[in-house]
């Protein structure tokens, strides 16, 4: 990653945390099946970032969004790993579940995830 792509990672989650508000990504993962419980271990890793958020008025695949989906930036400067479908996203005490990723790159680097949410 180049120092150029260093700033606009910076200049982006700058101006979203201006613009918008701080949200949680959060991934939850199957660790380890445990055979004495018959249960799957999960963790939930939650990592905030700031975020602008918008009504959605069509799907990150081109399709109508539904009634109540939101379009939510975020920058890519402190996440783990890019979100994916699945994951949860939290605004406040409500969860939303991501259901379309569309990223913007500065070279080979994310940038920003634009990511389509539904309740």
């Amino acid at each position: 990653m180049s120092a150029l792509d260093d700033r606009l990672r910076d200049t982006a989650a700058r101006l979203l945390l201006k613009a918008g508000r701080m949200v949680t990504v959060e991934r939850t993962e199957e660790r380890r099946y445990d055979p004495s419980t018959g249960l799957v271990d999960t963790t939930t890793a939650g990592t905030e970032v700031p975020a602008v958020i918008e009504d959605a008025k069509v799907g990150r695949d081109g399709s109508l969004a539904r009634f109540g989906d939101l379009d939510v930036t975020i920058a890519a400067r402190g996440l783990p790993d890019a979100p994916e479908p699945g994951d949860k996203l939290r605004i406040d005490t409500a969860r939303y579940t991501v259901l379309a990723v569309s990223t913007s790159w500065a070279g080979a680097t994310p940038v920003l995830y634009r990511l389509q949410i539904r309740r």
